[in-house]
């Protein structure tokens, strides 16, 4: 049920991975790898700078899930340990 209009670019997204490596207990290092067409003219500045902003917006949230989700389970596991002594 795609509405095709002449005002848009139709891109297309090809293999993608995110390759997360322990740096140390604190520290990571992510590696995203994108394959993108966008399948039409666009100056390379637009390109790049829009896909920059992309990629900060999902580190940021990235950051923010994992701190949340550490934060629970330290809660979680402090909980279990005080229930079970």
């Amino acid at each position: 049920s795609f509405v095709f209009s002449s005002s848009c670019v139709r891109a297309e997204n090809g293999p993608t991975a995110y390759i997360i490596e322990k740096i140390d207990e604190t520290t990571c290092k992510l590696t995203w790898l994108l394959n993108v067409d966008l399948k039409g003219w666009l100056p390379q500045y637009l390109i790049n700078s829009s896909l920059a902003n992309v990629q900060l917006d999902l580190v940021e949230s990235l950051r923010n899930y994992i701190s949340k989700t550490i934060d629970i389970e330290l809660s979680c596991s402090s909980s279990m340990d005080t229930n079970t002594a």
